[in-house]
Parts: structure tokens; C-alpha cells; sequence
């Protein structure tokens, strides 16, 4: 798929995927619109989503998630947090496995983040994990018994941020999870079980779709990293 005058896009899978492409485009899109009835419209565009066959759906963000380049931070942030907002329970292995994915050491990324300094490549790739995390807590609020398992599985996680999302998820999920954290949270993340879930009013939006539709474009606002907040 070619965007007009902007050379090839991080979306040619979409080729692969003819019958869902306007659909996950205005979605894509209405995700990062502004205005009175921003959140409205990208409401209405998950719901078109949903109405699509959730294999076929999920198909598509996977082969994004496989396919996108590390470099392309901003398309492949969208891709889970479409999926995050989706709340669609056949998401919930793909969530899984996006948690689950290494997270790369500094020294591999190269020089494809050396122009944008704004926060390390590392950094990145643990944020698109936590967010892959809400997801997973959103379907577990949704009464999801697998996502809660996932969850449950992470709380060894390599990093200590995905470890406190998922600690700290199923803390708030209580006896909805029925989970013995105190057996599965190692000495050193005990601290965690005392942490403060942070309003979820203060997450921060992108607030420019360019940046998602179009690879290599640095310009402009990017997500930033904050701590772990959840909806059920």
C-alpha cells in the first residue's frame, strides 16, 4: 500500500489484507484525531473494526507485530494499542505474546534510533510491552480467565515495568483473578504490592496521525513513557 507522495508505507501488509484496510486505516487514523468528538469517532471506528472477523483482525496486527521494522516505534505502538482498545478475547494469545517478545539489548538497535534521542530505543520497546499488559488487563476485567493467566505468567517478566504492570493488575483485579500473588511475586518486587495505581485522566494521547501512517518521519510528539494505568 502506497501513501500518496510519501514514498512506500509501514502499512504495505495491508495489501495482504484487502477486505479489513479501510476499516483498520480509519481507525488508525481516528486514533490520534482531536476535537469535541475525537474520542466519539475513534469509538465508532473500533466498533467497525469489531464487526470484521476477529481471526482476520488479529491476523493482520500479528503480521504487522512480526513484520515491523524496531525503527518504526509509532506504527507499531498503534498496532497495540488498537488491539489494547479493541477488547476483543481472541486478541488475548497475540497480547500475550507481545509481552513476551525479548526485549532487545541497547547494543543490538544499531544506529536506527540515532537521530531521535528523545528516549532510549530500550525504553520503547518496554512501553509497547506495558501496553500490550493493559490489554491483556482490560480482558481480565472483562471476566478473560486466559488473560489473567498471561498475566500471572509475567510477573517474572525480565523487566521490572512489565513485572510491576502485571503485579499491579492483578492486585486491582482481586479476587476477580483469584491469584496468590503473594506466592508468585519474587522478594525483590514485594514493594510493588503497596504501589498506587496512577489516574488514568493523565495518559497522554498523540495528538498527530502522520507519525503513525508514515515510516522514518521523527517529527512531532511521541508517547511518552509514564506508569502503568489501567481500565476494566
Amino acid at each position: 500500500m502506497e501513501m500518496k507522495g510519501q514514498g512506500p508505507s509501514s502499512w504495505a501488509l495491508l495489501g495482504e489484507f484487502t477486505e479489513l484496510a479501510p476499516a483498520f486505516t480509519a481507525a488508525i487514523r481516528a486514533m490520534s484525531g482531536v476535537g469535541g468528538h475525537a474520542e466519539e469517532q475513534y469509538q465508532a471506528a473500533l466498533d467497525e473494526l469489531r464487526a470484521k472477523p476477529q481471526g482476520d483482525l488479529v491476523a493482520l496486527v500479528r503480521r504487522g507485530w512480526e513484520s515491523l521494522p524496531r525503527a518504526a516505534y509509532i506504527e507499531r505502538w498503534g498496532l497495540v494499542q488498537l488491539l489494547t482498545d479493541l477488547r476483543i478475547s481472541s486478541a488475548c494469545e497475540l497480547l500475550g505474546d507481545m509481552v513476551a517478545t525479548p526485549v532487545p539489548h541497547e547494543r543490538d538497535h544499531g544506529q536506527e534510533h540515532a537521530h531521535d534521542h528523545r528516549f532510549p530505543p530500550a525504553v520503547r520497546e518496554v512501553i509497547l510491552r506495558t501496553t500490550a499488559v493493559e490489554g491483556l488487563v482490560r480482558l481480565a476485567g472483562d471476566g478473560d480467565g486466559r488473560a489473567v493467566e498471561l498475566l500471572a505468567q509475567h510477573v517474572d517478566h525480565e523487566h521490572r515495568a512489565v513485572r510491576v504492570a502485571c503485579i499491579i493488575a492483578l492486585r486491582e483485579l482481586g479476587d476477580q483473578a483469584d491469584v496468590d500473588l503473594a506466592a508468585l511475586v519474587a522478594d525483590p518486587d514485594r514493594d510493588v504490592l503497596g504501589f498506587q495505581v496512577a489516574d488514568l485522566e493523565g495518559v497522554r494521547r498523540i495528538d498527530r496521525v502522520d507519525h503513525i501512517l508514515h515510516p522514518g518521519n521523527a517529527e512531532g510528539p511521541q508517547p511518552k513513557p509514564q506508569s502503568p494505568t489501567y481500565r476494566r
